[in-house]
């Protein structure tokens, strides 16, 4: 192969990862823009911003061969990633004749979108265009309140007070056999630990929908005059496409999200009018019924594309396969359930680093793909990416970061001792942790914020036999001196 074609796939799949499954198109078509332009060189920003897009007037023109080139590039210098292409990729498409080969009989299998972005869909994307703000160091306030580990499960800490030590929950109720205490133990060595401050994110999540009159000015809706509500803005955008295997799609702007589940009435639910459990079996999901990984990826993939979900700063998708190591681990698999709903996560990567959530799993656009129909069924975390950036203290003690490990989801134990039960203890043993960040919510107020803090991601290396239940993959220890000065991952309560 042309060294120089090489270099360019390499660079390319640095870009986007997902680019070495089209290789078998990008090698011709690179081929022939190189005997054109030999001194091009890749732009990420080109590839990241414009990929999807190509793609989808690239399946418009098939459908349309009447269309020409000269409409296919008046498409890219009306859309919003203009700035994103460089003079020299854009020379070369337009002088390259070829192109329209590419794009038509001869090209990639590109499957047909289900509809194309109008001029209000357009007119969305400023509300969720990323962004980072810098503010002043510690501008979100005190992080040692943050919950965490066992605290973040029984909900305490969040509010203030003295969230290091506190009284056994009132109540608590205790399974008469026991619990089971779960010891972390890393045994190697740390990484090198940040030196001075790092970088906490605060996502911001409020986003200032349209106005009310922009939106319901083009008609009346009778009965009440909404109009008279003067400055109100849209809060909630909710639209159902009424149609077999359609959706509910949710645009919050409130929290800067949006959402896609599908419309019930709309999609097939034989096991609805079952009358016996021999019925309902018959409609069980088997581990048969579950497709490969990469089919799994492709029907997610080729959705986000059709849809125009932008998934540039996220990373390769994957398969959550949580569900199958509980599979492993059960007695009697007959009556393991298994999820008719399979997840393809697309992981958020912050720097090119995954950002995990606090149960350990990583954060990111989460596709739900119905394995009896081969469609996606839901869409969720498709969030705004704009960000508060503010300066905290780094941890440089790596002592504190083995004793937050030792302390990491301790449950209050002393009051089963006290009553006469049994506390198991067994030990899971941690791999090399890797850079990443992880996400905490921290409560200010009426309002929770999503923090996303520089952190060490350890994985789960090896899971000792006599947990019950267990799903959790990683554990994160924050990088900010102020989560880790309590000494301790957990809250340790008092009889």
């Amino acid at each position: 192969m042309n060294p120089q074609l090489t270099s360019i796939l390499d660079e390319l799949y640095k870009i986007d990862p997902d680019l070495r499954s089209h290789e078998a198109e990008l090698i011709p078509l690179l081929e022939r823009l190189l005997r054109h332009r030999p001194d091009v060189s890749p732009d990420p920003a080109f590839v990241s911003e414009l990929r999807t897009m190509l793609l989808r007037e690239a399946a418009a023109m098939k459908e349309r061969p009447a269309r020409s080139v000269a409409s296919f590039f008046s498409f890219l210098a009306s859309s919003r990633a203009l700035y994103a292409v460089t003079g020299a990729v854009l020379g070369i498409l337009v002088t390259v004749p070829v192109v329209t080969s590419f794009l038509g009989s001869d090209g990639v299998n590109i499957p047909a979108p289900t509809g194309e972005r109008n001029s209000s869909q357009k007119a969305l994307a400023p509300f969720f265009a990323p962004s980072v703000r810098e503010e002043g160091d510690h501008a979100f306030g005190d992080l040692s309140a943050i919950p965490q580990g066992a605290e973040a499960t029984l909900g305490r800490g969040g509010g203030g007070g003295d969230a290091a030590t506190m009284d056994a929950p009132a109540g608590m109720i205790y399974p008469p056999e026991g619990i089971t205490q779960l010891e972390y133990v890393f045994e190697g060595e740390l990484p090198a630990l940040p030196d001075g401050t790092v970088d906490v994110l605060r996502r911001e999540k409020k986003v200032t929908g349209p106005s009310l009159s922009s939106v319901i000015n083009t008609f009346d809706i009778g009965m009440v005059n909404l109009t008279s509500f003067q400055g109100s803005a849209v809060n909630l955008l909710t639209f159902m496409q009424d149609r077999p295997f359609g959706y509910l799609v949710s645009v919050m702007f409130n929290d800067g999200e949006i959402g896609i589940s599908p419309l019930w009435e709309q999609w097939p639910h034989p096991e609805q009018n079952c009358k016996d459990e021999a019925c309902f079996q018959r409609y069980r999901v088997t581990l048969d019924d579950v497709p490969a990984d990469d089919v799994l990826i492709g029907i997610a993939q080729d959705f986000v594309t059709a849809h125009g979900i932008d998934s540039a700063k996220y990373g390769t998708p994957e398969v959550d396969k949580t569900w199958r190591d509980e599979y492993a681990r059960a007695e009697d698999k007959t009556q393991f359930y298994i999820p008719e709903s399979q997840r393809v996560i697309f992981p958020l990567l912050i720097d090119g680093k995954p950002v995990y959530e606090m149960g350990g799993s990583k954060m990111g656009i989460s596709v739900g793909v119905n394995v009896r129909e081969k469609k996606v069924a839901d869409v969720w975390g498709i969030k705004s990416q704009t960000y508060a950036s503010s300066a905290y203290d780094a941890v440089a003690d790596a002592a504190a970061v083995k004793e937050y490990l030792e302390n990491f989801e301790r449950y209050p134990t002393e009051p089963l001792a006290a009553r006469g039960l049994e506390v198991k203890k067994l030990t899971v043993k941690l791999g090399a942790p890797e850079s990443g960040y992880a996400m905490f919510y921290k409560q200010d107020g009426n309002r929770t914020d999503e923090l996303i803090i520089p952190s060490l991601i350890f994985p789960v290396e090896e899971m000792p036999e006599g947990v019950p239940y267990y799903s959790r993959r990683t554990v994160a220890v924050p990088l900010a001196k102020d989560m880790l000065e309590r000494g301790q991952g957990g809250p340790v309560f008092r009889q």
